[in-house]
């Protein structure tokens, strides 16, 4: 075998090791996502279940913060349509509210799409009126939407700003997994009312 054939077969090595090291990586993340989600079962009750969620979200993601946005009005249509947070990692006593014509959370929440971009002020559906509200810098956004019994969304898992600077499509997988178990609270809640 020639010098060629050698240097193929180190890419061939190297391509494998890489593979196999994205690949544990995919499967100590399942693994932690299942540890989460028995916690979230046990904790279903809990006052703070949602608070976990979104700790969970930002750790799992590597991001700063994480909110979980609600449509009013899947529970009382006089409403208007506007996305209301419902908790915000990070936010004390700021009630943020957004409309659904406005930002990547309504963008999310119209298209029934999830989206992340790593450049927020250079994508065209981010709304910079929340950061001046809330004094918060936003680099980066990835979001999913919360489904209902397979109807229209009812809201939006949102995490903000990356701390390694790139959010990926492996860190959206794993916040449409955990939209699951923000859906499945809110379900559960719902239902206690």
């Amino acid at each position: 075998m020639g010098a060629y054939g050698i240097q193929y077969l180190d890419r061939i090595d190297s391509v494998t090791n890489e593979t196999d090291i994205i690949f544990m990586d995919m499967k100590n993340q399942v693994k932690n996502i299942v540890h989460a989600y028995r916690h979230f079962l046990q904790d279903l009750n809990g006052s703070n279940v949602f608070e976990k969620l979104l700790s969970t979200a930002a750790r799992f993601t590597d991001a700063d913060r994480a909110t979980i946005f609600i449509d009013p009005k899947y529970n009382s249509p006089d409403q208007n349509h506007k996305l209301k947070a419902i908790l915000a990692t990070g936010l004390k006593n700021s009630e943020i509210v957004v409309d659904i014509e406005h930002g990547i959370v309504g963008h999310v929440f119209r298209t029934k799409q999830s989206y992340f971009t790593n450049d927020v002020q250079k994508d065209p559906h981010f709304y910079a009126g929340i950061d001046k509200q809330t004094g918060y810098k936003t680099k980066s956004t990835m979001a999913v939407p919360l489904w209902f019994k397979n109807q229209s969304p009812i809201g939006v898992l949102q995490v903000l700003n990356n701390k390694q600077e790139m959010f990926t499509e492996n860190d959206l997988l794993i916040l449409e997994l955990l939209s699951i178990f923000s859906t499945m609270a809110l379900d559960y809640l719902n239902n206690l009312e």
